[in-house]
C-alpha cells in the first residue's frame, strides 16, 4: 500500500499500478472484465501547459501527464476514470463543471469521474484539494450546485498526489478481495 503522507513517485505510481492492473486480469471474476488500463502519455503538451496556467493548476498535473494519458479501471469498486488531458479540454470547451455552490464554494477543473456518476474535481483556488461532486448535485451553466449535506462535495484529498494514493490503495484493496476495504467516496 502506498502511504499517503509520503512524497508520491509517479513513475514508481504508474508501475504499481500497471502491475496491480495484470494480476487483476489473472483472477477469477464471475463477469467478463472490461478494459481496465494505464494509458500511455498522448497528447499535445501546449494543450496541457495551456491548462495548467489558464487553471492555476499545480505542476504535479503536469508530471501525471507527462507519465501516462489518464485510467480506466470499470471494474474496481464502481468503476474509476481519470481523463486524459484532452478530454479534460474538451469537456470544458463543452461546458462541464468549473464552479461549485452551496455548502462549499469554489472554482474546479473536472478530471476525471466514477461508474455512479459522480465527478472528480480539483480545486484550483490554490489549494489543489481534490473532491468529490456527487451526482445529486444540480448542474446550470457550468455550475454544480447543492444545499443538502447528503449531497455535499467530499474532499478525497488535499492534493492531486494524494487522491492518486488513494485511487492505488482503492486498486490495491480490489485486488486482494478485501470485502473491508473503505473506497472512496462510497457514502
Amino acid at each position: 500500500m502506498i502511504e499517503v503522507q509520503n512524497d508520491l513517485d509517479l513513475a514508481e505510481w504508474c508501475e504499481s499500478i500497471r502491475q496491480l492492473l495484470r494480476e487483476m486480469e489473472k483472477q477469477d471474476f464471475p463477469f467478463p472484465l472490461s478494459s481496465n488500463i494505464l494509458h500511455e502519455p498522448t497528447g499535445d503538451v501546449v494543450i496541457l501547459d495551456e491548462l495548467l496556467v489558464l487553471y492555476g493548476l499545480p505542476a504535479i498535473l503536469k508530471s501525471f501527464y507527462l507519465h501516462c494519458g489518464g485510467v480506466n479501471m470499470h471494474n474496481v469498486w464502481n468503476g474509476y476514470w481519470v481523463f486524459g488531458f484532452e478530454e479534460i479540454a474538451h469537456r470544458v470547451r463543452q461546458g462541464e463543471v468549473r464552479r461549485i455552490k452551496g455548502i462549499i464554494e469554489a472554482d474546479v477543473l473536472v478530471f476525471g469521474c466514477n461508474g455512479g456518476g459522480g465527478r472528480f474535481a480539483i480545486v484550483t483556488d490554490g489549494s489543489g484539494s481534490v473532491l468529490y461532486l456527487p451526482s445529486g448535485g444540480d448542474v446550470h451553466s457550468s455550475i454544480w450546485h447543492t444545499d443538502s449535506p447528503f449531497n455535499a462535495p467530499e474532499q478525497l484529498s488535499s492534493n492531486f498526489g494524494g487522491f492518486l494514493k488513494r485511487l492505488h490503495n482503492d486498486l490495491e484493496a480490489f485486488v486482494r478481495g478485501d470485502s473491508t476495504w473503505q473506497y472512496m467516496n462510497s457514502r
